[in-house]
Parts: C-alpha cells; structure tokens; sequence
C-alpha cells in the first residue's frame, strides 16, 4: 500500500464520519423542530410564562437578605417561596389558665419590644 493511498483511506474515513456527524445533527435537529410544533400555542405560552415566573422568583430570592429576618418579619412578603426557608405547621394551644395565658402575653408584648 503506498502512502498516497493511505492519505485517501484517511481522507475518505474523515468525510465519512463527517458526513454521519451532519446526518445525526440535521435528525436532533428535525427531532427538536417536531416536538416544537407539537406543543400547542397554549402550552408554549404557558411554558414561557413559567420561565419567567421562575426567573422573577428567583432575583427575588436574591435579594431577601436573612440575616435576622426573624426579628424583622413582614406579614407581606411571602418567605415560604425562599428555597432556604423551611415554614413549618404550627398549632395554636387553648389556654384554660386564665394566669397562664396573661403570663404568655405579657412575655409575648414583651419580646415584640425587644
């Protein structure tokens, strides 16, 4: 085998795989424009508005700062969207003890001074 021969052999594989490469591509490609045009005008927009609602959320997520946010709670503002708040379910306990619950409150108006 001559050298000559062995560069065309080359060559010839290169294109080849080239040309199997741009084949692959163009049917990715074609896969992706059918699934685009398969999805309704409706889900489209819904998807966008999606996107959107997650990039607003998540620049509002990067502006909470929470450092003591605990002692500067604002009943507005939504904290349980942050992805680093955990809210919790709470139970509000039925004081029978009318001594009890005047103790509770007056630490309650107490520590919303502080």
């Amino acid at each position: 085998m001559k050298e000559t021969d062995c560069i065309c052999n080359s060559h010839m594989l290169l294109n080849h795989h080239n040309n199997k490469k741009h084949e692959m591509n163009e049917a990715r490609q074609v896969r992706i424009r059918e699934l685009r045009q398969s999805l309704s005008f409706s889900d489209r927009n819904e998807q966008r508005g999606n996107s959107r609602l997650r990039m607003q959320t998540n620049r509002l997520n990067q502006l909470v700062k929470l450092d003591r946010i605990a002692f500067q709670y604002n009943s507005k503002i939504e904290y349980s969207l942050h992805p680093v708040v955990v809210v919790e379910s709470t139970q509000i306990a039925i004081l029978v003890c009318s001594k009890v619950a005047a103790i509770l409150l007056r630490k309650s108006a107490i520590l919303q001074q502080i």
